[in-house]
């Protein structure tokens, strides 16, 4: 529940408009060797350290790169990045239809030498990385879109935007293609106003499938005295970009993520993090004692990766930029693959999904009838298990959950009367713990609950009248203050929010036209701005789904034809990303996040039909 000829001048991807060069990284740490591994997406795994099968490891500046390109090599950090994830994402491919165009020709390169005076010997993959520099000379560089898009003489292909062709870099963001045998994706986003590049979110990329490379640019600290703050704030001086590839994972580490710095051919263990405490001092600043931080990219944070000190002490700040990714290996049969099929009997008028010591439960409750139970989902989200059942007062017509310190709380309301209950749950989790009861007043449609400041909120709307408030939870978790309230056009029947660097956004779609607002939350909550506007069709229900990354959700037609869609990085739009066929008619659903992948469950409360999906997200 991845031919020579003498070139007068040299041009590597890195020099692409709108690009920048890179340096190469600093000293090694030892690699490690796996074995007897189980197998995670494109990884072999053992023991909680995961590594990429078949990334090879080599340096952009290597000496046997061919003489007619080996003097652009020290800003071909781009190009060497990606040599590396394409030829580590052809060997693991899962379709074995005939290779393609350049596709074709990139598998075709053989080891040669590098036609020097006297020749020195060359490895397929440095033959592959110099053909890849020759052809970003020629401006027509090999990406991941062209890659995947080799792939796709049939089968459901996607792209965004609408019309790019992913045979000229970089018109295209994304691209997806899906057919029975073959299923794979392949994207890049920038960043920099974002807050979802999280280790969380680069190990899930790779349990999915993914091979991962993350652009970050290398700034130095600079002090800068503010009398009027009577302290430093802290500055950033761009020193320029470099590009790395994540080669896998260790979990219970304090620097989890392991990349391949192509730098200097070596392997690191690194962080990736939004909170400035990682470092204890900038520019001889103490962390505490800096007044103020003006991040480059002008927001309230800025996510940083940052080198273990003990394999690569590094006075910079790494401020990543954009995020690479591509499969040509997610699992067969679809976007989602259904891995649960069952019966929960008629009723169930909410689930609602809860984390609790990790493991992913959902609340499920009758309105009618009062029941309810407290359920853990099996691993492979293959049923549930009860873990406490009761008979609750009839009548709750929305449950939400929020977190304290990763502990769940959950609000009850009562549309008909305005009752809501402020909960939480036993560490045993027999029965709630009631916190509060207070009333919001009669006939709010939607609840929807999140985070500002660090503080739990809900957003309750009435589709009827247009009312609208939001709601901060008190401190202690027992009832909620108006922040503000005011009155929307009516008929918005679904609602999600999502952040953004620390600033909350706001999904709001209305099922009898379809109609769709992309909003972003005023700093002082008194309201949101409209950034965009689109339209998903008529007659859907919208679906948060459950992934540490891009915001995606499912919008759904009582068909169970849905469409997931995934948010773009300034938050004003959305664009499909899949299709799939999942069941019909369903009445609730249930998004969660387990061992590392993420799944759905759909219910039908009419017949208590229900089905478990893992989902293939990015």
């Amino acid at each position: 529940m991845n031919t020579k000829r003498a070139l007068a001048t040299f041009l590597s991807l890195s020099m692409v408009p709108g690009l920048s060069s890179c340096e190469p990284g600093t000293e090694p740490e030892e690699t490690e060797t796996l074995s007897q591994p189980l197998t995670v997406g494109q990884m072999d795994c053992l023991s909680g350290t995961c590594g990429m099968r078949n990334m090879p490891l080599f340096s952009q500046t290597d000496p046997t790169v061919d003489v007619d390109v080996i003097a652009g090599s020290g800003v071909g950090c781009y190009d060497a990045s990606i040599t590396t994830l394409l030829t580590t994402a052809l060997a693991n491919r899962t379709g074995q239809s005939a290779l393609v165009q350049r596709t074709s020709t990139w598998n075709q390169i053989q080891p040669g030498n590098n036609g020097g005076n006297p020749p020195m010997n060359t490895s397929k993959v440095i033959e592959q990385y110099s053909q890849q520099m020759r052809w970003a000379k020629e401006m027509r560089p090999m990406y991941f879109h062209e890659m995947l898009s080799d792939f796709a003489s049939s089968g459901q292909v996607l792209r965004s935007p609408a019309g790019c062709n992913p045979r000229i870099y970089p018109q295209c963001d994304l691209y997806t293609v899906a057919r029975p045998d073959f299923v794979g994706a392949s994207f890049r986003d920038f960043t920099s106003g974002n807050s979802h590049v999280t280790n969380d979110n680069i190990k899930t990329l790779m349990n999915h499938g993914f091979a991962v490379m993350i652009a970050y640019r290398r700034y130095a600290p600079k002090k800068v005295w503010d009398p009027a703050l009577g302290g430093n704030k802290m500055t950033f001086t761009s020193l320029g970009q470099h590009k790395v590839v994540f080669s896998g994972y260790q979990n219970g580490f304090t620097y989890p993520l392991r990349l391949n710095d192509v730098g200097n051919g070596q392997r690191y263990d690194v962080t990736l993090s939004a909170d400035v405490s990682a470092r204890p001092s900038y520019d001889g600043v103490r962390t505490s004692d800096v007044k103020k931080w003006e991040f480059p990219n002008g927001l309230k944070s800025q996510t940083t990766l940052l080198y273990n000190p003990s394999q690569a002490p590094d006075p910079q700040v790494n401020f990543v930029e954009h995020v690479d990714a591509l499969s040509l290996s997610l699992p067969p049969g679809g976007p989602a693959r259904q891995v649960f099929s069952g019966g929960w009997g008629t009723g169930w008028s909410t689930l609602m999904p809860f984390t609790f010591n990790g493991a992913p439960h959902q609340l499920a409750y009758n309105i009618t009838t009062g029941a309810v139970h407290f359920d853990r989902f099996y691993p492979n989200a293959n049923g549930v298990e009860t873990k406490w059942s009761w008979t609750w007062g009839s009548g709750f017509s929305h449950f939400s959950p929020f977190y304290v310190g990763n502990y769940p709380y959950f609000i009850a309301y009562n549309q008909t009367n305005g009752e809501v209950h402020f909960d939480t749950f036993p560490s045993n989790l027999q029965g709630p713990i009631i916190k509060g009861i207070k009333n919001w007043g009669a006939g709010f449609t939607s609840v929807t609950p999140f985070l500002a400041n660090g503080q739990n909120h809900f957003l309750i709307y009435n589709k009827n009248t247009g009312a609208v408030r939001v709601e901060r939870v008190n401190n202690q978790q027992s009832g909620s203050d108006t922040v503000w309230s005011g009155t929307w056009s009516t008929g918005f029947t679904d609602f999600f929010a999502h952040d953004k660097a620390g600033q909350p956004y706001l999904v709001a779609y209305n099922a009898s036209n379809g109609v769709t607002h992309y909003d972003r939350f005023f700093s002082g909550l008194n309201g949101v701005e409209v950034l965009g506007t689109g339209n998903l069709g008529s007659g859907r229900a919208v679906y948060k789904l459950d992934f540490p990354g891009a915001a995606q959700f499912l919008s759904y037609p009582s068909s169970g034809s849905g469409q997931v869609q995934r948010l773009m990085m300034d938050g004003k739009s959305a664009t499909q990303v899949w299709s799939t066929s999942l069941l019909g008619s369903a009445t609730s659903a249930v998004p969660f996040v387990q061992d590392g992948k993420s799944y759905l469950v759909l219910y039908n409360k009419n017949n208590g039909s229900v089905r478990g999906y893992q989902m293939s997200l990015f």
